[in-house]
């Protein structure tokens, strides 16, 4: 991210060095690196389309821990074993919580954490990912088209 919201995210993370790791920004190949090099991945968003960052997740072969959102649900539905959802605090607007439910938020978001972090890593995160593959994709817009046509 960028601006005020940013920064105050990097001085809070600068006053954990033993817990957190400020990266910065990273080149897909960097980012792929650090996701190779985990077993979690966590994306505690309040409001998400489709999270392709969630299959690129899995494809490098992190367990995943999300807030259940409408994008999120979707994935988890396809990729069960490698998706734990989080129930989300009640939200004020689109993407604001009422700020007296994020402590219950957190601690379910942390209960999730730990017992992704007590399962064993991924072992075929290739083949969950396979039907998100830009050919798999085409192919089944392709079909759609076709079947229209007919």
């Amino acid at each position: 991210g960028a601006g005020e919201e940013a920064d105050e995210l990097r001085t809070r993370i600068e006053s954990m060095p033993n817990h957190v790791t400020w990266h910065g920004q990273l080149s897909p190949q960097e980012l792929a690196a650090q996701m190779r090099n985990a077993h979690v991945f966590v994306l505690p968003s309040f409001y998400e389309g489709l999270a392709l960052v969630i299959v690129e997740a899995i494809a490098c072969g992190c367990r995943v821990v999300a807030t259940g959102l409408p994008g999120t649900v979707e994935l988890a539905q396809q990729l069960p074993d490698a998706i734990k959802l989080v129930d989300p605090p009640t939200m004020r607007t689109i993407d604001q919580p009422l700020e007296e439910d994020l402590p219950a938020f957190v601690e379910r978001l942390a209960e999730a954490i730990q017992s992704s972090l007590a399962t064993p890593p991924l072992t075929d995160a290739t083949s969950l990912v396979r039907t998100f593959t830009w050919k798999a994709v085409f192919d089944r817009i392709a079909n759609a088209w076709r079947a229209a046509l007919v």
